[in-house]
């Protein structure tokens, strides 16, 4: 799963509905290609500092027994111990040209879920503006990953 987020604060002149449809625009047009484009935050150098920073904060994490267990035990029940310490060696053979074929692999042109969370007495308020423009309320009984067998 690949999982982007943002923030949004109260406007006073745009709805959340608003936007969150503009934000959404944003996604699927402008910052996709932003993506794909050389300067804008993929470059090598960018990808270096990332890498740098995600490996300080797993050696970071290591210092405690209990972090070192919680992201071993995470990996493992997923990907496996390889995986596990090969990742800094395997990350930092990223390349500007691995990220292009990957958003144009997994992310271009892909529809993917947007979750919007809002109180739910806006909601209730705003349901109208809400089911115009495709947002769908989930709960327990659409929401069906989440329900227990």
């Amino acid at each position: 799963m690949i999982s982007f987020s943002a923030a949004m604060v109260g406007s006073d002149t745009m709805s959340p509905v608003e936007q969150a449809e503009k934000m959404l625009a944003y996604w699927n047009g402008e910052a996709v290609e932003d993506m794909l484009k050389t300067g804008t935050g993929f470059d090598d150098s960018d990808i270096r500092n990332v890498n740098k920073r995600l490996e300080d904060g797993r050696i970071y994490s290591l210092e405690t027994a209990e972090g070192f267990l919680k992201g071993f035990s995470r990996e493992w029940a997923s990907s496996g111990a390889d995986f596990y310490f090969n990742y800094d060696e395997n990350l930092s053979k990223v390349t500007n040209e691995d990220i292009k074929n990957f958003v144009k692999k997994y992310i271009q042109n892909k529809k993917g879920i947007a979750v919007l969370f809002v109180n739910p007495e806006y909601y209730k308020q705003h349901k109208k503006e809400f089911v115009k423009t495709g947002w769908k309320e989930l709960n327990s009984d659409n929401a069906n990953w989440w329900k227990c067998k």
